[in-house]
């Protein structure tokens, strides 16, 4: 009795977990938010609910396969989420200025060269090369006709 009474504790907080996950999702305006809340409430939802199932099965080996479970999604979660955040802030160019940093020792955006992306080099992207290239020559195209249309 003891047993289901934990048992129920904890997939009923994992479930708690999963719907405060979906209020934050549908409420949140601001996408990284959203992705915040939806990591969040995946990792812990899960990890509670199995935890509960755990204790509703006892030790066994479906428990040993439960806790790899939660293994995995510990470590795939956070770093699947890392990795979308990523992509929306390196692939946003409405608004670059939203991603400026506030950290002290960080310039802000606008006074970042036109070098960097939010301060990261953009060297580290292997599409930057292809693009200053093509962008250089444009440039020395435009200059080429403005100089000849002048003289």
């Amino acid at each position: 009795m003891i047993q289901f009474i934990f048992a129920a504790l904890f997939m009923i907080s994992g479930l708690v977990i999963f719907t405060l996950e979906v209020f934050g999702i549908y409420s949140l305006k601001y996408v990284l938010n959203r992705m915040h809340a939806a990591a969040m409430g995946d990792t812990l939802g899960i990890l509670f609910f199995m935890i509960g199932l755990i204790i509703l099965y006892g030790f066994s080996w479906s428990s040993l396969k439960l806790v790899l479970v939660i293994a995995f999604f510990w470590m795939a979660s956070p770093a699947a989420s890392h990795l979308l955040c990523q992509l929306e802030v390196f692939s946003n160019t409405d608004n670059p200025k939203k991603y400026a940093t506030d950290r002290p020792g960080e310039p802000d955006l606008p006074d970042v060269p036109e070098t960097t992306w939010g301060g990261v080099p953009l060297e580290r992207f292997s599409i930057h090369h292809d693009v200053q290239a093509q962008f250089e020559e444009e440039e020395r195209r435009e200059a080429g006709t403005h100089h000849a249309g002048n003289g």
